[in-house]
């Protein structure tokens, strides 16, 4: 055992080392940066290699990849700025060699492009979809469009040939009997017409306005049941439906007058408003402002009437009277006559039809002087609308170019 008097001679432990606080490195130099002085008895080990060195801390950053090719150019970055010392090898060991045999090494690069390829591609897949459905929708609507187009046209198509009757086909002895018919109503044997009309609806029912002729006959003929059911007919099959919808008027001022007519309401002012109705569905039909000018004036509203009936005069067509019919039917009969059979048929100051039958006699003789003498006092005494008619009637406008005839025919 050592001797404890002698203090040299006792065992010396080695001095402490101080904290260091600055960088490991400089853990060997002293205050001034120069060499630190070694501790007497110190040659290095275990315990003063673990004085001097921090243990490396590792630090989590997102922005590096995963390990891969270039991971130790990347590593180095994210870890810890006060740790400058690396561990050897780590960036000198060089790439292990990839031989035939060898699997290929794992690199998350690859894998992320082959991840937004594949989303590129599934995008492209959806646009593809997308267009397929819009293709398939804007066929659908142009389909829909075409097949309406075409059903539209053949509609109108259709309704064009019901409305022309092209397709309507009768038998020979229709027109004979239906003018029989026209003859008997004009005569007042409505009954007879009634039955005739009747009959020749069922066998030709596409033949315009027959069920307005059957409503006719059969309000003359005092079925208003009747009457009304075919006036309504003949308004849905669009046939004549103003002088229907008059004639409804009618059937209700009947029906106003009978002795068993409830009067729940105005029933003149109401067949008052339905011939108005019956206007505006015909402006230029004469026939439903002639029944309401007379309405009007059973009712004392004569100012009314007045003026309706002067608005029915420009509506009247000059074909349409009877004394312009009368005198064309003679015309034609002495046109189709051999000269020695040219007779005048009455007294030509009277009536329209022998004055104008005179007067084609005179031209047909070469008497044009007496023609014009003929002509100049009918002139005066009929309308001048009636008389331009009658003056362009082929029979007489052959002699337009007679110098005596001429102030007639402009």
């Amino acid at each position: 055992m050592p001797d404890e008097q002698h203090s040299e001679k006792k065992l010396q432990l080695p001095p402490p080392v101080p904290e260091q606080t600055g960088n490991p490195r400089n853990a060997g130099q002293g205050p001034a940066g120069g060499k630190r002085p070694e501790v007497s008895g110190s040659k290095g080990g275990f315990l003063p290699a673990m004085a001097l060195r921090h243990p490396k801390r590792k630090v989590f950053d997102p922005t590096v990849p995963p390990l891969g090719e270039g991971v130790a150019k990347a590593v180095p970055q994210a870890m810890d700025p006060n740790a400058d010392c690396e561990p050897e090898g780590w960036e000198s060991a060089p790439p292990e060699p990839e031989t035939a045999g060898t699997p290929p090494r794992f690199d998350s690069r690859r894998i992320s492009w082959f991840l937004r390829t594949l989303g590129q591609e599934r995008v492209r897949v959806d646009h593809a979809f997308l267009a397929i459905i819009v293709l398939v929708c804007a066929t659908a609507i142009f389909s829909s469009l075409t097949a309406w187009k075409l059903g539209a046209d053949a509609g109108v198509k259709r309704l064009i040939g019901e409305q022309t009757k092209s397709d309507v086909v009768v038998a020979p002895d229709y027109f004979e009997r239906l003018n029989n018919a026209f003859e008997n109503l004009r005569a007042g044997k409505s009954g007879e017409a009634l039955q005739v009309f009747q009959e020749l609806e069922t066998r030709n029912p596409d033949v315009a306005s027959m069920s307005y002729l059957v409503a006719l006959a059969a309000m003359r003929s005092g079925d208003v049941a009747l009457a009304g059911e075919q006036a309504a007919l003949s308004i849905r099959k669009r046939e004549k439906v103003s002088d229907a919808i008059a004639l409804q008027a009618l059937i209700q001022a009947r029906k106003s007058g009978g002795p068993k007519a409830q009067k729940f309401a105005d029933n003149d002012l109401r067949s008052e408003l339905v011939l108005k109705q019956a206007i505006l569905a015909d402006v230029s039909n004469p026939l439903p402002m002639i029944e309401l000018s007379a309405l009007l004036r059973e009712h004392g509203k004569n100012d009314e009437a007045l003026e309706v009936l002067r608005a029915t005069r420009s509506r009247v067509q000059p074909v349409d009277l009877i004394p312009f019919v009368d005198a064309t039917v003679l015309l034609a009969t002495l046109q189709s006559s051999p000269d020695g059979d040219l007779a005048v048929a009455g007294d030509p100051d009277k009536n329209l039809a022998p004055a104008f039958s005179a007067a084609y006699i005179a031209m047909r003789k070469g008497r044009f002087d007496e023609a014009a003498k003929i002509l100049n006092s009918t002139r005066t005494r009929t309308d001048p609308a009636l008389f331009r008619y009658l003056m362009n009637d082929q029979a007489i406008r052959l002699y337009s170019r007679e110098p005596q005839l001429r102030e007639f025919f402009y």
